[in-house]
């Protein structure tokens, strides 16, 4: 009886110490093993990952468009902004961006000195030139109205201090016709204005 009695005090030990060992082992994989820190750490991880691919291509546009409005503000580019008073000093234009292309150049007779209230010659408001695109210091990709004849013709714009050139032609520059424009800072009195392009 001793001898059972022994046995089953060494299985009720063996099965203790295997219990206390198995929760020893649960426990312990609880603490070091803890999944919610490893899947938030992985859920980190991911995340700057796609930041890093997403970022790259939010800076490369950010920096485009930093360069589209670094380029807007190029004072050659904006150096046409403003009035002009044509050679004969019979008309004022006014130079700036067009209303329906913000980055395109736009010009529109704000005052005629022919212009009358009974409209037979209407000229203000009159969009006289259209040129998109700036390069080379010039402004060209574009046309230009004369309201005379009801004729357009392709134009390159050059301003030079208070000099405006307008080259208008048909095929080659070349062989084109020169308007002289100087820059004026108001308008005669006589014509309605046009704020318009």
């Amino acid at each position: 009886m001793a001898g059972f009695a022994l046995a089953s005090n060494n299985l009720a030990s063996y099965l203790r110490d295997w219990l206390a060992a198995k929760h020893r082992f649960r426990f312990e994989m609880s603490i070091s093993a803890t999944p919610a820190p490893s899947k938030r750490r992985q859920f980190v991880h991911f995340i700057k990952t796609i930041l890093k691919f997403l970022g790259l291509p939010i800076a490369i546009s950010l920096a485009i468009s930093n360069i589209a409005f670094a380029g807007d503000a190029d004072p050659a580019r904006l150096a046409a902004r403003g009035f002009w008073l044509t050679a004969e000093h019979d008309a004022v234009v006014k130079f700036g961006p067009c209303t329906d292309n913000d980055s395109a150049l736009c010009g529109v007779i704000v005052w005629d000195q022919d212009a009358s209230p009974s409209g037979k010659r209407a000229s203000c408001g009159v969009r006289i030139a259209q040129l998109s695109h700036f390069s080379d210091g010039a402004w060209r990709d574009g046309w230009a109205f004369d309201p005379r004849t009801g004729r357009h013709y392709e134009t390159v714009l050059r301003v030079s201090g208070e000099k405006m050139n307008m080259r208008s032609y048909v095929g080659i520059e070349l062989f084109g016709e020169t308007e002289n424009l100087s820059r004026v800072d108001q308008l005669p009195a006589g014509c309605p204005l046009a704020h318009s392009n």
